[in-house]
């Protein structure tokens, strides 16, 4: 899918040229990493951009007549998208940040169009290795790749293996960390064995380097749904329904119980000062506050006392950045994919163990973005929107797949299920 490729190099590219040639600074009350943007880079993403948005308007031309995928996702997002953009003009006296807005519609309206299958999400497994083949390279050969002490504080005693953490050509180390670990179940799809098991390799390794622990207890969580769900085979939809319930009651209960402002390294206080603004009517409960909530000037931030850009709590960032109408459409969205996934299992883990991980790390973060698109949001939205918008193909099948020419010829017995890491054989 180049729709999807576009989508990557979007916020990879751009990014990438600012830290190679800019360089990065010390933190700021602004950013904890900022990066020095350069001329060049700015034109490679404003490129991008016009890319991402030519393909989808040539995708969405091909495909007005016949698609057959559900329209309620696609009108439900897009609904939230204008309640969350008039909010913010009325709160903040601003537009919100018109090309999030608009590539966060293509992605929506454009996975409706594509209708990929399974075997098509092999396409995350590749550009999750090369983004970490691409972040390990920057590591090696320069330190432009790496956060040190003199970027974040305390990034020294951070790291598990090194000095450094790495973050490749993004600003920080925590959307590196948390767009490999959901790109993690895709390298399964990935079918050539060899490149397969160095992709496992580069992308485990990269993790680790990124020392993002948010990222590391996401990926130990969906080994660990991965392990219960081979091992119950029949009730592997289940599992991850469960699993999924689980979660997503964690990251609304966690926030809502702490009371100590440093507690999971001070995110306690973005929650309670957040909540505080919620309980105390300065934002309208059913829309929330825009998606400038978090930024610098709003009377959020001035409470919290710094900049923190959303939640660090995927229901945190809705509830304050859209209300209660954020929490309910994009809550229906999610059981929607995880509705997909399930389906698709136990043939498939890999759609089924994406969604735990993104789950798992709405705990501590926030992968869906409104306010900017950027980092992990390329992995993080199109995922979501390709496993809602999955075709009921059986070809897509992971394992049963050839290259075209090559197909394999029916087994004229039937044959025992061997499972793969995430998926079946």
């Amino acid at each position: 899918m180049l729709f999807v490729s576009l989508v990557f190099a979007y916020t990879v590219l751009g990014p990438g040229v600012n830290v190679l040639l800019g360089g990065r600074l010390p933190p700021t009350i602004y950013a904890t990493a900022p990066v020095t943007a350069t001329r060049l880079g700015g034109l490679v993403e404003t490129a991008c951009f016009l890319a991402v948005v030519a393909v989808a308007c040539w995708i969405l031309a091909r495909s007005l007549r016949g698609v057959q995928a559900p329209l309620w996702h696609a009108v439900t997002f897009s609904t939230l998208l204008v309640a969350m953009s008039l909010v913010t003009v009325v709160t903040s006296g601003s537009a919100p940040n018109l090309r999030t807005l608009v590539v966060l519609l293509l992605v929506c309206w454009t996975m409706r169009a594509l209708r990929p299958s399974v075997r098509d999400l092999a396409l995350f497994g590749y550009l999750t290795i090369t983004l970490a083949t691409v972040s390990l390279a920057m590591g090696v050969l320069s330190d432009a790749g790496w956060i040190f002490g003199s970027n974040i504080e305390g990034a020294e005693t951070k790291g598990l293996i090194y000095s450094g953490l790495l973050a490749g050509p993004y600003s920080q180390m925590n959307p590196l960390g948390m767009a490999l670990a959901m790109g993690l179940p895709f390298v399964s799809l990935v079918p050539r064995a060899w490149l397969r098991r160095a992709g496992y390799a580069f992308v485990l390794g990269a993790l680790v380097l990124t020392a993002s622990r948010t990222a590391l207890v996401a990926a130990v969580v969906m080994l660990v749904v991965f392990l219960v769900s081979v091992a119950v085979r029949s009730s592997a939809r289940t599992v991850l329904a469960a699993a999924s319930l689980v979660i997503s009651v964690v990251i609304v209960a966690l926030p809502l119980s702490t009371e100590n402002a440093r507690a999971f390294t001070e995110r306690g206080q973005v929650w309670v000062q957040a909540l505080d603004t919620v309980r105390s009517g300065a934002g309208p409960l059913t829309f929330g506050q825009g998606t400038k909530a978090f930024q610098a000037g709003s009377a959020l931030t001035d409470s919290i006392g710094f900049v923190r850009n959303h939640g660090h709590n995927q229901a945190v960032t809705l509830l304050v950045m859209g209300g209660a109408l954020a929490l309910v459409c994009l809550g229906a969205l999610i059981w929607a994919a995880v509705v997909r996934a399930a389906a698709v299992a136990p043939a498939s883990l890999a759609p089924g163990l994406f969604v735990v991980c993104l789950l798992t790390i709405g705990v501590a973060e926030t992968a869906l973005r409104f306010e900017v698109f950027d980092g992990n949001a390329w992995i993080a939205w199109c995922g979501v929107f390709a496993i809602i918008n999955l075709s009921a193909d059986p070809t897509g099948v992971p394992g049963n797949a050839q290259p075209e020419g090559r197909r394999r010829a029916l087994p004229t017995s039937p044959r025992p299920r061997v499972y793969t890491t995430f998926g079946r054989a």
